[in-house]
């Protein structure tokens, strides 16, 4: 869980910066760690199938389409969807929120 916490984080905003790369890069390796966790938790496979296709495919295009208006869009419904799925999976208490820090120890500004 820890990872996939850093990653979402990582990943919103390096895409809330405009840093298209990082957030590719931090949105595929997350991808590849839910997918984990539903071979780990394979209770969870089909509705993480579902998340994946329906919930963070949206997201994932709009970083690739460099689209911070679809990005914050597909952000807001993921936040919802996260959140329907800990209801779902009886962890509501689990809610979670869009961060209001960046991680202190990466730097989302332009590179030259």
């Amino acid at each position: 869980m820890a990872q996939i916490s850093e990653r979402t984080r990582a990943m919103y905003f390096a895409a809330s910066a405009e840093a298209w790369d990082a957030a590719d890069y931090f949105s595929r390796t997350l991808a590849k760690r839910l997918k984990e966790s539903a071979i780990s938790r394979p209770k969870y496979a089909q509705a993480m199938d579902d998340f994946l296709d329906q919930d963070y495919a949206p997201l994932r295009k709009a970083i690739v389409d460099h689209d911070i208006g679809a990005f914050h869009a597909a952000w807001d419904t993921l936040v919802e969807r996260v959140n329907h799925y800990h209801h779902e999976f009886k962890v509501g208490y689990l809610v979670y929120k869009t961060p209001t820090d960046p991680p202190s120890d990466l730097d989302f500004s332009p590179q030259s």
